[in-house]
C-alpha cells in the first residue's frame, strides 16, 4: 500500500530512535515527511514504505518511491534526488538490513540508491543477497566535506588561516557593530526567520544561479516543511549574522547525531570585503567545538571554497540492483534503448560529451 503521512507520524518515536544509529538528519522521520510533502506529486507514481519488525520491534526500514523512466519503472530513495545529501536505509544492525533487502530484492523491483555514505553496509549486504539472483551495478559518487571538531581549530586551519580571519572580523568591526545568533527558534518563528534567510541569500551570487531558494521552489518549499518540524524537535538552527541592525550572513542547519548539518548558506555580496559568510561559518565551528559536537558537515559536493574550512572529503557511493526478473529486464532493456538513442543524438549533433 503507497506510504501516506500519517503513516510516518504513527511511527515518529520508533523511526527517530532506529535513526540515532545513522546520526544524519536526511534519516529522521522529519525529513521523510517534508520529503513526502514537497518533493513527490502522487501522479509521479507512489510511495512506498517496506518496514521489518522483530519481536514486535521496529529494526530496518526503507521509504522508496516508484520512479516511471523510458517505459520501465526502478525503486529509488524519496527525496535524495532532489536534495543531493548523503542518506542510508535504517537498520539496527547488518542482520536486519539483511532481512530488508531480501524483502526488498524478492519484490522483483530494480533498485536504485544514491548518495550512500561510505561506511554504509548496503552496497555489500545488497551484493549478497543478489548472488544468485540478479546482479547489482556499483558507482562512485562525488564526495562530500565534513570537518572533524575534535581536532577543531588546530587539526584543520593552519595558523595563517586563523590570523586571515581574525583579520577579517576586525575589518568587519571597524564597519560597525557584528552580532551573532544561533539557536532554535520557536515554530511560529519559523517562517519570518526563513524569508530573512532567502531574502540575504538574493543579495549573493547565487541569486544567478538556480541553486537561490527564489529560484527553486522544490527546495523552497521541502524547507518550509522541514523547518517547523525541526524546530518543534529541538534540533533546527538557525544563525544569522547582523552589521548593527543589518542581517548580512544566514545559516540554516540541523543539530543531530553530535554533528551541525549545513542545509544552505548565504551572505550579502554587497559586504563580500569583511566576508560575512566566512566570518558566520567561523563563529558557528567554534560554537559548535565549543559546544562537544563531533562533527560540522558541509555536506553538498566538495569544492575549492569547502577546502578552506577542511581537508576531510567523505566517499559515496551509488548501486543499482536488478533481481532476475521481468521488470528488472524491461529497465535493463530501457537503459539499453536509451544509450542508443544518446549515441545517435550525439553522431547528429556532433556533441560528443552526450555519449
Amino acid at each position: 500500500m503507497p506510504a501516506r503521512p500519517e503513516d510516518l507520524e504513527i511511527l515518529r518515536d520508533e523511526w527517530n530512535a532506529l535513526a540515532a544509529h545513522q546520526r544524519s538528519p536526511t534519516h529522521r522521520v522529519e525529513w521523510a515527511q517534508a520529503s513526502l510533502e514537497s518533493l513527490w506529486r502522487p501522479d509521479s507514481g507512489p510511495v512506498r514504505l517496506f518496514q521489518l519488525r522483530r519481536d514486535g520491534r521496529l529494526t530496518a526500514l526503507a521509504l522508496l518511491r516508484e520512479r516511471r523512466e523510458w517505459a520501465s519503472v526502478y525503486l529509488e530513495d524519496l527525496g535524495t534526488r532532489e536534495m543531493q545529501e548523503p542518506t542510508d536505509l535504517l537498520y539496527a544492525s547488518r542482520e536486519d538490513l539483511r532481512l530488508l533487502l531480501d524483502g526488498l530484492v524478492a519484490t522483483g523491483w530494480p533498485i536504485v540508491l544514491c548518495r550512500l555514505p561510505a561506511q554504509s553496509l548496503v552496497p555489500e549486504v545488497l551484493a549478497e543477497c543478489l548472488q544468485g539472483r540478479g546482479k547489482m551495478r556499483r558507482i562512485e559518487g562525488r564526495t562530500y566535506p565534513s570537518v572533524d571538531l575534535r581536532a577543531f581549530p588546530e587539526g584543520e586551519l593552519n595558523a595563517g588561516r586563523r590570523s586571515d580571519l581574525r583579520r577579517m572580523r576586525r575589518r568587519a568591526e571597524k564597519q560597525g557593530q557584528v552580532r551573532v545568533e544561533l539557536g532554535c527558534p520557536a515554530v511560529e518563528e519559523v517562517p519570518r526567520l526563513l524569508e530573512l534567510a532567502v531574502e540575504i541569500e538574493s543579495r549573493s551570487w547565487k541569486l544567478e544561479t538556480p541553486h537561490a531558494l527564489k529560484h527553486n521552489p522544490k527546495t523552497l518549499g521541502f524547507l518550509r516543511r522541514l523547518l517547523p518540524r525541526a524546530a518543534a524537535s529541538g534540533i533546527l538552527r538557525l544563525a544569522f549574522m547582523y552589521l548593527d541592525e543589518r542581517p548580512v550572513a544566514m545559516q540554516i542547519a540541523v543539530e543531530t547525531g553530535g554533528g551541525y548539518w549545513l542545509l544552505k548558506i548565504g551572505y550579502d555580496a554587497e559586504l563580500g570585503a569583511m566576508a560575512p559568510g566566512q566570518l558566520l561559518m567561523w563563529d558557528t565551528l567554534r560554537a559548535c567545538a565549543a559546544a562537544g559536537l563531533s562533527s560540522y558537515e558541509l555536506w553538498g559536493h566538495s569544492d575549492e571554497w569547502t577546502r578552506m574550512w577542511t581537508r576531510q572529503e567523505l566517499a559515496s557511493t551509488c548501486v543499482e540492483a536488478y533481481p532476475a526478473s521481468l521488470r528488472s529486464a524491461r529497465r535493463l532493456a530501457a537503459m539499453a534503448l536509451r544509450k542508443v538513442v544518446w549515441v545517435a543524438r550525439a553522431r547528429l549533433t556532433g556533441r560528443r560529451d552526450e555519449i
